[in-house]
């Protein structure tokens, strides 16, 4: 298993390191890392701006998606619980309205696709300056330090953390975000773009 983790790391570098570019290259990173890794957990986040208000978007959210979720409110957050888990923050500032939409998913059956697209639902007309962040988190057995000196002498940036390193690839325009975290239960690896939003 490590030499397949070892592989995919090199595959990631060899495209940064020969300054390849693929439109999907995230994509094709985060394909091989699930056909190399144990699902853990994946997520994706949606974030944007509203020309609605407050209240008005709260409804806007509970009409296109209710049919499908049981819905609590709680101040300016909805939280949706059906097939996956939906944290959604309403607020403003100033004259702007903002929406901040999290799945955390522990379902491996449940891709961030499948994410995304229920997430997409809510984007309308009165929704402008989106942005999707989402990661992949999975766990392999291996040994960290093997790991890491493949990967040194490439273009990641890697930064040593209490319990393993964290590391920033570009991907032609992408930015890909990676840790390698060991845990008392083994090496896991999350990876992210633009940036991961959640704690590992």
């Amino acid at each position: 298993m490590l030499k397949k983790v070892i592989i995919l790391l090199l595959v990631v570098l060899s495209i940064v390191g020969l300054g390849g570019y693929k439109e999907d290259s995230y994509y094709i990173v985060k394909k091989e890392t699930m056909n190399e890794t144990e699902f853990i957990e994946n997520g994706v986040r949606l974030e944007y701006i509203s020309n609605l208000t407050v209240e008005e978007e709260k409804e806007k959210i509970k009409e296109i998606l209710g049919s499908n979720y049981n819905i609590n409110e709680q101040n300016n957050n909805l939280y949706l619980y059906g097939k996956i888990h939906i944290e959604i923050r309403v607020w403003q500032e100033g004259s702007m309205v903002y929406v901040c939409s999290t799945v955390i998913n522990k379902d491996k059956n449940i891709l961030t696709e499948d994410i995304k697209e229920e997430l997409n639902k809510i984007i309308d007309k009165h929704s402008s300056k989106y942005e999707y962040f989402e990661f992949y988190k999975g766990s392999f057995n291996g040994n960290i330090d093997e790991i890491l000196k493949k990967i040194e002498s490439k273009n990641a940036k890697i930064l040593k953390i209490e319990n393993g390193y964290t590391g920033n690839i570009k991907l032609g325009k992408e930015n890909v975000n990676f840790g390698l975290v060991n845990y008392d239960t083994g090496l896991q690896l999350i990876i992210g773009t633009p940036v991961i939003f959640t704690t590992y």
